[in-house]
């Protein structure tokens, strides 16, 4: 494509040319399409897509060239040396002559922008495919799991978290305030409360997560009313312009400690609900931890009758997490003393078939 003389001009995504790159050079599917000309320049400058987990051949430039990483998350090694992880925002220089090679994560698909100096006389030189010598899946999950695990107890701060939890999916609103109230005292901050609520209406829906949040603003009112100061606590993050399913599938297969690639009951809308949404967006959110936002999880699906399958998960997801059968059964006893003998038991009926 080339510039159209003098006129400011605008290149819309779905008109550009995507070819397929060259199967020979790349494990998998990825397709590049070139960008307009610069009229005054030498350089040339296109866009490739890498699906998940594909990454081309070693090969050298002989002019060098630019990455610069507009999408998804990826990874770039210089023979000789470790392979580096890329995320969205950065920038790759690779010198003249210098044997390399690129392209998406393990789990993840990367898109970038690529600068090639002196396109003409740009020259690649291709060579032989890279032996990775990757983790098997099970391996990889076991590792990236310790970093989210709990090898203490539950605290009196982490299982205040279950009755401000239930009493929210059962509506039991002057439940909740006390359960609120004890919540603050224990020293939960005011936001990893406001994030418990917002985490449930991906299970109980707006309704009951809306009236959680007005509760908790009239607690605080009236503990501000007696003298009482609670912690804002931190807020999550900024991840930025992420790939939440992405991100999702991989904190899911994590969490189950098993692949999660494949679609949700054959049915596309459901899966991506639940890996772009519940475990990619709401657990990007870093101010609950994983293991108090399972807590909350499993408090949440107790309340509701014909929810076992799914406590069933979540229960063995906190057992990953470095959860004892002790620290379930006290949420039992919370659950039967605090909210009611149907959700205690249900909850139960589950923890007593471990071992």
């Amino acid at each position: 494509m080339a510039n159209s003389g003098n006129n400011l001009t605008i290149t819309r995504k779905s008109d550009l040319k995507y070819t397929k790159a060259d199967p020979k050079y790349f494990t998998g599917e990825a397709e590049f399409a070139i960008l307009p000309q610069i009229d005054t320049s030498k350089d040339a400058v296109a866009i490739v897509d890498f699906e998940v987990g594909v990454i081309n051949n070693w090969h050298a430039h002989s002019k060098g060239q630019y990455l610069y990483i507009i999408e998804g998350e990826g990874r770039v090694q210089e023979w000789g040396k470790e392979i580096q992880y890329v995320k969205k925002g950065d920038v790759v220089w690779i010198p003249a002559g210098v044997k390399h090679w690129h392209g998406a994560g393990e789990t993840t698909s990367m898109s970038h922008l690529v600068i090639s100096p002196d396109a003409k006389n740009n020259k690649t030189t291709w060579f032989k495919k890279v032996e990775l010598n990757e983790k098997p899946i099970e391996e990889r999950l076991k590792a990236s799991i310790e970093k989210h695990k709990q090898n203490t107890p539950l605290t009196e701060k982490q299982l205040a978290i279950v009755p401000i939890a239930a009493n929210t999916a059962k509506g039991d609103l002057e439940k909740l305030k006390v359960a609120l109230n004890n919540g603050l005292d224990k020293g939960l901050t005011v936001n990893e409360i406001r994030e418990i609520l917002n985490h449930q209406y991906a299970y109980v829906g707006f309704p009951r997560a809306l009236n959680g949040m007005l509760t908790l603003n009239k607690v605080l009112e009236e503990r501000k009313a007696s003298g009482k100061k609670d912690v804002e606590g931190k807020t999550p993050t900024d991840k930025g312009d992420i790939n939440y399913y992405e991100y999702g599938t991989e904190t899911l297969s994590v969490l189950g400690q098993r692949d999660g690639r494949g679609m949700l009951q054959n049915f596309d809308g459901v899966d991506h609900a639940l890996k772009a949404h519940l475990f990619g967006y709401l657990f990007s959110r870093d101010n609950l931890n994983y293991v108090n936002r399972e807590l909350t999880t499993v408090s949440t699906i107790s309340t509701i009758a014909g929810g076992e399958a799914q406590l069933n998960s979540h229960v063995n997801i906190l057992r990953n997490l470095g959860i004892k059968k002790d620290d379930l059964e006290k949420m039992i006893t919370i659950l039967n003393t605090q909210i009611d003998s149907d959700t205690s038991n249900r909850l139960k009926g589950i923890v007593d078939k471990l071992k």
